[in-house]
């Protein structure tokens, strides 16, 4: 859509507002992610990938938010921003407290020693969890993991 455009930078910055406008519908605002998304991916823009990525969080349904936030959690270890996909890892623990989601944040969180932030996602997520099965489970690895590497890194 855009690459034929002579003058693509202002239908760019018209998508991005669009994007940011609260005011207009989702699915305009959802139309406008994925062509921005499509046109930076093409260009190799991978940070603008993940910027507008982002600003889809504020929008996008419920039942999408876990596509996206994997998407961007994926484009930020991309681009090496192991911090940042750190904490989108962790709200999609509490979006999905499925076992490989907790995996995978706590693969992240060894890299990048955040256990802090770690911690603080077990236990909103099993705050949010209906299983009360998977919420225990929760709830006792975040007690383990500030007793053991908490403790640890105290001396």
């Amino acid at each position: 859509m855009l690459d034929g455009a002579p003058d693509h930078k202002e239908a760019l910055a018209l998508l991005e507002r669009l994007l940011d406008d609260a005011r207009a519908g989702v699915a305009e605002r959802r139309e406008a992610l994925e062509t921005l998304k499509a046109h930076f991916t093409k260009k190799g823009k991978a940070k603008d990938v993940v910027r507008i990525l982002e600003l889809g969080l504020a929008f996008v349904a419920p039942e999408e938010r876990a596509a996206l936030l994997r998407d961007l959690v994926q484009r930020l270890l991309d681009v090496g921003d192991e911090a940042r996909a750190t904490a989108h890892q962790a709200r999609l623990l509490v979006l999905d407290p499925m076992p490989k989601e907790q995996d995978a944040l706590r693969a992240l969180t060894e890299r990048t020693r955040d256990w802090g932030t770690y911690i603080d996602a077990l236990v909103a997520a099993a705050d949010a969890c209906a299983q009360p099965a998977t919420a225990v489970g929760l709830l006792l690895d975040a007690a383990r993991t500030r007793e053991e590497v908490l403790a640890d890194e105290a001396g």
